[in-house]
């Protein structure tokens, strides 16, 4: 996902633009066993399961209550999974994407941007850390170099009659900051 980040498994040094971010939303279970996860919290809101994690590739959401999973995957890499709907994060950018699962409405939306105008929208994205029904995650990847400016991603998920995911996936050496907000809906 980034240009400059080590993968964890392989540690080695992997260049990788934002271009090739693909977006997943699959309606069912997915083994998290496919994804390089660095970390990962869950936790519940009324009868709902939450779970989001950041990938050495980018991200993943899951919510599911009875009956009724949904996920969300953001990654630099192809996965192999079955009826998954998938869009090049560009794509996504231009066109947002909506759906309706048998329990939620959901929603997915993107922007890729420069880091002057991505310094001000993380600047307010942090600010949701100090707010009670924020969940967030955090990690930097280091660069090629000691003096490589690092990569991080980060993700906060927003509970209340909505549940909002925003995220940022910088990526220091091509100067852009790609932002991702969804927003599932009980129904």
């Amino acid at each position: 996902m980034w240009l400059d980040y080590y993968c964890i498994l392989d540690m080695e040094f992997i260049e990788q633009t934002y271009k090739s971010i693909i977006f997943y939303f699959v309606n069912y279970s997915v083994d998290q066993s496919i994804f390089n996860i660095v970390s990962k919290h869950s936790f519940q809101h009324h009868n709902v399961a939450i779970e989001f994690g950041i990938l050495t590739e980018s991200h993943f959401l899951s919510i599911s209550a009875p009956n009724d999973v949904i996920n969300e995957i953001c990654a630099c890499k192809s996965y192999d999974i079955k009826n998954a709907e998938i869009q090049s994060i560009e794509n996504i950018t231009n066109d947002s994407y909506q759906t309706n699962t048998k329990n939620f409405s959901y929603s997915f939306s993107s922007s890729i941007v420069n880091y002057r105008t991505g310094r001000k929208v993380l600047s307010t994205l942090r600010g949701k850390q100090r707010l009670s029904n924020t969940h967030y995650l955090t990690h930097t990847f280091p660069g090629k170099w000691p003096w490589s400016r690092a990569a991080s991603t980060e993700i906060y998920v927003t509970v209340g009659d909505t549940i909002v995911t925003e995220t940022v996936h910088t990526y220091p050496n091509e100067n852009k900051m790609v932002f991702s907000q969804s927003e599932v809906t009980p129904l």
